[in-house]
C-alpha cells in the first residue's frame, strides 16, 4: 500500500520538497520511499517515509544483493539522511532569522536572510524534468556558461532595432517598473531568475534589496490582506517587519514570475499589490506570456500605466542556439550532441528554427542526448519534435523503472488531463478525471505521467496546476483532435470547443507528416460527418460544421475538395462560409479568393466579423465567435504580429494568404483611429509582392489595388499625427 496523502504532505513539508539523499530541490518531481520495505514489515507511517528525487529513488531499486556492485543504503543510514534533511528544512522561516521562543522578533538582518534563502531556493530549483539526466538538474547549472543573454524589443519607447536586455538595464538603471513578455518557450522564467542574480550583484555596489516571488504566492496570501510588501513577508515567513527595517537599503526591486499561472480573475489582486509597491517607491519586474499581456494588460489603462517599459523577448539567433549546444555538450561530456545537430542541419537547414526557441532547443537536446537515437526520425516540424520528445521521455522513465503503465494508458491519461486543463483554464483535481483512489494512485505513482506535470497533494486531493510547459498541453490537445479525425469517435464533443492558434499549429504540423492515404482517410471522415450534420440545423451543429470546414482547409491536398466548394456556395452561416473561403484560398482557389475579397471590401458586416474572429483566434480578445464583436478599442497586437510575420515569409501557405492579409490589415488600421504602423512594419508592406508566374492577372490586379489603398491609408494616418 502506498503512503496516504496526509503522510506524504507532512513529509514533503518537513523536507521543503528536497531530496533527503542528494539535497536537490525537487518541486513536483519528488517521491515517497519506504525506509523499511513493506515486504520486510515496513509500515506506511511518517516514521518510515523518506522523500527522494526520481534518480535517488531509482537507485533504491537497482541494487542486487546476489550480485552486489557498490553499497546499498541501509534503513539506519536512510533514517539519518531523513532526520538531517527534516532538521534543515522543517523551519517555517529561512535559516538565521532571529526569533525568541515562539515569538519572532523584528530584525533588519531578517530581510537579508530572506533574500539569501530565496537565492538558495532559485539556485537549487530544478530544471525541466528531462534535464535530470545531466550531472546537476538545478538552475545553478545554467549560470553563467549556459545562459544566453536575451535580446529585446521595447514597446513604449520603441527602437528601430533589437538590443540586449543587459544594455537596456545599464542605460535605464534598476529603478524602473518593467514587464517582460514573450511567446511560449522564449525563456521568460529563466531570464527573470537570471536578472535576480544580476541585480543581486548590483546590490553589493548600490545597496539594493532584491526579492523574488511567484504570482501564486501573492494571490495565496491575498485573503490575509497581504497587499503590501511588509504584509506579504509577514504572511509568507511568519516574521515581524517594520517599515524602518527597509531604511538601510537605497532601493528595493521585486521580481514576480508565473503571472500566466494564476486565474485571470486574480489579476486584479496582483495589480493591487503592484500598485502598492509603486506607491511606496518599490520597483518590480514581472514576466507574462505575450498573449496574456496583449489581452488583459495592454487593454487595461490602469494596469498598463504601472510600467515604465514593456520588454519583449525576441527569438534567439541560430548561432546563439549552436553556442549553447556546444557549451552544454562540453559541460556534460556529451560531445556527440554537437555532431548530431550538425548532421540534422545538413539534412534540413529549417531545423535551425528549433535552435531559436529555448524550450524547443531543450526538447531537441534531450532527444539527441540518446546516442542510439535514429536521426532520420526528426525533421523541421513542431509536431514531430514534440512527438519524438514525448516518446523519448516515456522510454527514459520506463528504462529507469519508475514508470509501470503502458504507452496507451500514459498517453490517454495525459490527454485527459490536458483537455481538462484547457477546458477549465485553471488547476484541476485528479479526482474530477480519474474518479477513484485506485486510478489516482496509478497515475501519481507513474513518473512518466506526473513528471510532466506540476501538481501538489493536499487533504482535499491531488491538484494539477499545469504541465511543465503550456506547449506540452497544447501538443496533447492536438493529439486528441487528430485521434478523433481518424475514427470519428468523440468528434462532435471534441469540435464543440474552439482551439487556440497554438493548438491548431500542432494539428497543421501533424497533417504535414501524414501520408496521402492518411490525409484522404481524414478528409473522408470529416466530409461524412459534415454531411450528417447538415440534416440537423442547430446552433451546436453549426459550430461543429465550422470547425470541420476549418480543419479540412488545413489538410495539404492537391486540389480543393468538394466539401469546401459546397460550403462556400451553400452555407448560410457566415462564419462557416468565411472558413470555407479561407480554406479554399489556402488550397489555391483564385476564383473564390477574388469573390471573397471583393465581398470583404464592400460588406461592413463581413469585414467586422473577419476582424472579430481574428482577435479571438490570435488571443487579443476572449469570447465566442458568434457573439463577440470588435469594439475597435481593444489591442490587436497578436493579430498584427501574425499578419506581418506572414507578409515577411515566402512559404507557399503564407503567399496564398497574402491578399487576404493585406485586406485584413487595412481593415484593422482603418477601424482604429490612432492606430498605425512603425516605419519597419510599413517597410514590410512596401516590400510585399505576389509572384506573377503562379497567379492569374486578376489576383495580382486586386493585390496591387489593395496594397496601394493600405499604403495611402497609412500615409493619411501619418499626416494626421504630424498636424
Amino acid at each position: 500500500m502506498p503512503f496516504s496523502s496526509k503522510v506524504k504532505e507532512e513529509a514533503f513539508l518537513k523536507c521543503g520538497r528536497h531530496c533527503c539523499i542528494c539535497d536537490k530541490f525537487c518541486g513536483t518531481k519528488i517521491e515517497a520511499h519506504h525506509i523499511t520495505p513493506e515486504a520486510q514489515g515496513g509500515d506506511n507511517t511518517i516514521e518510515n517515509c523518506i522523500p527522494l528525487c526520481f534518480d535517488c529513488h531509482a537507485d533504491m531499486g537497482v541494487y542486487n544483493i546476489k550480485h552486489p556492485k557498490g553499497n546499498n543504503y541501509s534503513p539506519t543510514e536512510l533514517k539519518k539522511h531523513k532526520d538531517k534533511a527534516f532538521i534543515k528544512y522543517s523551519k517555517t522561516v529561512p535559516k538565521n532569522i532571529k526569533k525568541t521562543s515562539s515569538v519572532i522578533i523584528s530584525d533588519k538582518s531578517n530581510l537579508l536572510n530572506i533574500h539569501q534563502a530565496q537565492e538558495e531556493m532559485i539556485n537549487n530549483s530544478s530544471l525541466l524534468p528531462w534535464a535530470s539526466t545531466i550531472q546537476s538538474a538545478s538552475f545553478g547549472f545554467l549560470l553563467p556558461d549556459l545562459y544566453i543573454q536575451p535580446s529585446i524589443h521595447t514597446h513604449k519607447y520603441p527602437s528601430s532595432s533589437t538590443f540586449e536586455l543587459s544594455s537596456f538595464i545599464e542605460n535605464k538603471g534598476t529603478g524602473k517598473n518593467i514587464i517582460l513578455i514573450g511567446i511560449p518557450g522564449s525563456g521568460k522564467t529563466t531570464t527573470l531568475r537570471a536578472l535576480f542574480f544580476k541585480f543581486m550583484v548590483k546590490s553589493d555596489q548600490e545597496n539594493i534589496l532584491t526579492l523574488y516571488f511567484t504570482a501564486k504566492e501573492i494571490i495565496a496570501h491575498a485573503p490575509k490582506k497581504a497587499y503590501t510588501l511588509i504584509s506579504l513577508l509577514r504572511a509568507t515567513y511568519s516574521i515581524s517587519i517594520r517599515t524602518d527595517d527597509f531604511s538601510m537599503y537605497n532601493s528595493i526591486v521585486i521580481f514576480i514570475d508565473g503571472v500566466d499561472e494564476i486565474n485571470i480573475i486574480n489579476l486584479n489582486v496582483l495589480f493591487k499589490f503592484l500598485l502598492n509597491l509603486k506607491k511606496n517607491n518599490i520597483n518590480f519586474w514581472i514576466s507574462v506570456r505575450s498573449d496574456i499581456y496583449n489581452r488583459h494588460i495592454l487593454n487595461s489603462p490602469s494596469y498598463y500605466s504601472l510600467f515604465y517599459e514593456v520588454c519583449e523577448l525576441v527569438d534567439w539567433t541560430s548561432e546563439q542556439g549552436k553556442a549553447l549546444i556546444q557549451c552544454y555538450s562540453k559541460k556534460t561530456g556529451n560531445i556527440f550532441i554537437i555532431d548530431n545537430v550538425n548532421t540534422l542541419l545538413m539534412k534540413n537547414n529549417k531545423i535551425s528554427s528549433f535552435l531559436e526557441n529555448p524550450f524547443k532547443l531543450s526538447l531537441l537536446i534531450f532527444i539527441l542526448s540518446d546516442k542510439t537515437y535514429d536521426l532520420s526520425r526528426i525533421d523541421a516540424n513542431d509536431y514531430t519534435l514534440y512527438k519524438e520528445f514525448y516518446l523519448q521521455w516515456l522510454n527514459q522513465e520506463n528504462n529507469r523503472g519508475t514508470s509501470c503503465n503502458d504507452y496507451n494508458y500514459i498517453h490517454d491519461s495525459h490527454i485527459k488531463i490536458a483537455l481538462a486543463l484547457y477546458r477549465e483554464r485553471s488547476s484541476i483535481y485528479l479526482q474530477s478525471i480519474f474518479y477513484n483512489e485506485e486510478n489516482i494512485n496509478r497515475v501519481i505513482n507513474d513518473s512518466a505521467i506526473v513528471g510532466l506535470l506540476l501538481y501538489s497533494t493536499t487533504l482535499m486531493g491531488t491538484i494539477v496546476e499545469k504541465f511543465q510547459h503550456e506547449t506540452l498541453a497544447e501538443f496533447l490537445v492536438a493529439e486528441s483532435i487528430i485521434r478523433c479525425f481518424h475514427d470519428n469517435m468523440e468528434l462532435s464533443e471534441r469540435l464543440s470547443v474552439i482551439y487556440n492558434y497554438e493548438v491548431n499549429q500542432f494539428v497543421r504540423s501533424a497533417f504535414e507528416t501524414m501520408s496521402l492515404t492518411e490525409r484522404d482517410l481524414i478528409l473522408n471522415n470529416l466530409s461524412k460527418k459534415y454531411n450528417e450534420l447538415l440534416v440537423d440545423e442547430t446552433v451546436a451543429t453549426e459550430q461543429i460544421r465550422e470547425q470541420i470546414i476549418y480543419y479540412v482547409g488545413r489538410i495539404p491536398l492537391d486540389s480543393p475538395p468538394v466539401i469546401l466548394k459546397n460550403a462556400y456556395d451553400n452555407e448560410k452561416n457566415s462564419i462557416a462560409k468565411r472558413a470555407a473561403a479561407i480554406s479554399l484560398i489556402l488550397l489555391g482557389d483564385e476564383v473564390v479568393e477574388a469573390d471573397f475579397i471583393e465581398t470583404l471590401v464592400i460588406d461592413d458586416k463581413l469585414d467586422l466579423l473577419n476582424r472579430s474572429i481574428q482577435l479571438i483566434y490570435f488571443g487579443d480578445a476572449q469570447g465566442d465567435f458568434h457573439t463577440y464583436k470588435d469594439d475597435e478599442f481593444i489591442s490587436w497586437e497578436n493579430s498584427k504580429r501574425t499578419i506581418l510575420k506572414r507578409l515577411s515569409s515566402n512559404s507557399v501557405r503564407d503567399v496564398r494568404l497574402r491578399l487576404w492579409d493585406i485586406v485584413t490589415l487595412k481593415s484593422f488600421i482603418k477601424s482604429r483611429g490612432s492606430s498605425s504602423l512603425t516605419d519597419t512594419e510599413k517597410d514590410i508592406i512596401v516590400k510585399t509582392t505576389i509572384d506573377d508566374s503562379t497567379i492569374h492577372g486578376l489576383r495580382n490586379k486586386i493585390f496591387i489595388r489593395e496594397k496601394d489603398n493600405l499604403l495611402t491609408l497609412l500615409s493619411e494616418k501619418m499626416a494626421c499625427c504630424n498636424e
